[in-house]
């Protein structure tokens, strides 16, 4: 089985790395990622906190 590999978008660095802020307003288009990238910070959030 082949992992599949998708680029972020640079347009949402500072929403995978902000943690302070408690809602986020994502702008994009259509295909733009922001469902993806929303995942990808809920991942990393049940990764990295108890």
């Amino acid at each position: 089985m082949t992992a599949i590999e998708k680029e972020e978008n640079p347009h949402f660095d500072d929403f995978l790395i902000e943690w302070s802020t408690k809602f986020h307003f994502l702008v994009g288009g259509y295909g733009s990622g922001k469902s993806y990238h929303i995942t990808l910070k809920t991942i990393l959030k049940l990764l990295f906190e108890k």
